[in-house]
């Protein structure tokens, strides 16, 4: 049965949780659209990358320690922890816009 834990984006800063700050800015204000390489696979966005405005993970602190919890259940499956993947290079960079 698989288990589904949210990705690291949902503990950024920057996400957007809010429907007004989504329908202004998209899923965050790196990018309206979070590749799949980052939201999905779990790669880390720790560093600049093609299209992200900018803009870098950055913990929430009023989530970080939920992000503790999902690394340790991530831990308890066999996976890296948020932060420990090999750094994600963009296939197809989304637009900004």
């Amino acid at each position: 049965m698989p288990c589904l834990l949210p990705p690291a984006c949902m503990f950024c800063r920057h996400f957007n949780h809010d429907d007004e700050a989504w329908e202004a800015e998209g899923d965050c204000k790196a990018y309206a659209e979070i590749p799949d390489e980052i939201f999905s696979d779990g790669h880390p966005h720790n560093e600049p990358l093609p299209g992200d405005r900018g803009v870098q993970f950055e913990i929430d602190p009023d989530l970080a320690g939920e992000l503790v919890q999902v690394n340790e259940l991530r831990l308890e499956m066999g996976e890296p922890p948020f932060g420990a993947a090999a750094p994600v290079t963009l296939d197809h960079p989304k637009s900004a816009d």
